[in-house]
């Protein structure tokens, strides 16, 4: 599917992503339509406490947030041009995601904005561009950090670049790569 080239056309563009919920007890699934109108969603987590799920639109990297009680869904506009592979939560049941040049963004669910942080996500040292996105994020066990890959995306085959964020010291802690040694 190439979005650009089939963005007009009505019957080859993709119609846009849906978010449905599926009881396992009924076995009813219900669809609560599209979202964005002509988009896919390639991340989102789940704020379950919140009742919230946070995600980014693709091919245009929108940051969404839809209420699943109120089943009201909200673009918070562009974040950048290269799309984040990973949405993640903290305690406080906040979103985050990363915008094209590996800068953290945050979804303060308080103040229900976004939030531009100054802590970026490491590079490989021989990837010539600033460039990167995260690839993948798991929770740490206690909850207070999470643990990610970077991709660097000039990088072919593409590197990848492990490190862990701390939530409550707004820290970036560079792990190394993935595999192999630094040069």
């Amino acid at each position: 599917w190439r979005p650009w080239h089939t963005w007009d056309d009505p019957e080859r563009m993709h119609p846009g992503f849906h978010i449905f919920s599926f009881d396992p007890k009924t076995g009813i699934v219900e669809d609560f339509g599209i979202m964005s109108p002509n988009e896919g969603s390639r991340a989102a987590a789940l704020a379950e406490e919140r009742g919230l799920i946070y995600g980014i639109t693709w091919p245009r990297d929108h940051f969404y947030v839809f209420d699943i009680k109120r089943r009201k869904y909200k673009d918070l506009g562009r974040i950048g041009d290269i799309n984040a592979q990973a949405v993640w939560i903290d305690p406080e049941g906040n979103g985050y995601t990363v915008d094209d040049l590996g800068y953290i963004v945050k979804y303060d669910a308080e103040e229900d904005r976004l939030i531009h942080l100054s802590v970026r996500v490491p590079k490989d040292p021989d990837s010539p561009s600033e460039q990167r996105s995260v690839y993948d994020v798991t929770p740490s066990p206690d909850g207070k950090s999470v643990y990610g890959t970077v991709w660097n995306l000039e990088k072919i085959p593409f590197s990848e670049r492990l490190f862990r964020y701390d939530f409550e010291d707004n820290k970036i802690y560079d792990l190394g790569p993935g595999y192999g040694k630094d040069k």
